[in-house]
């Protein structure tokens, strides 16, 4: 049976992230992302929810070995995750360079009309307006 040092170090491979840019997706140093591949140091229980729900990985299986190490993520969600980290100017160069220029503006745009949809419907909701439709018309006043 593998140890949880083990399993985390599968788990960095298997992002074919360095450990650095693994670290800094998870919100922790490399020193100590080392000491805990290493085993010299513990995670605390929000480190490991951080990687595994980062990371698409079974909290079970990273803590105790049981299981299978991915869960099972739907299309959807593996594509708006992919959308959300590079509009969010992260990715690896390889996830970069598979998006065209032409394609990273339309997503832009795409970000934009949602982020401008949120807003209408968050003045509708605040101004108790029936509908988002009526709340574009007050705002363009």
């Amino acid at each position: 049976m593998s140890t949880f040092a083990e399993r985390l170090s599968e788990v960095i491979a298997d992002s074919k992230l360095t450990k650095t840019k693994f670290a800094e997706v998870v919100g922790i140093s490399q020193p100590f992302l080392s000491q805990i591949c290493s085993g010299v140091k513990v995670p605390s229980s929000r480190t490991v929810s951080d990687i595994c729900s980062k990371f698409h990985v079974d909290e079970i299986w990273l803590r105790t070995g049981d299981g299978k190490m991915h869960l099972d993520v739907t299309r959807r969600e593996a594509v708006a995750d992919f959308l959300a980290e590079i509009l969010s100017g992260g990715g690896t160069p390889e996830q970069i360079a598979f998006i065209s220029d032409k394609t990273i503006t339309i997503l832009a745009l795409f970000s934009y009309k949602i982020q401008c949809a949120l807003t209408f419907r968050h003045i509708a909701t605040t101004m108790r307006i029936k509908s988002v439709k009526y709340a574009i018309n007050y705002a363009k006043e």
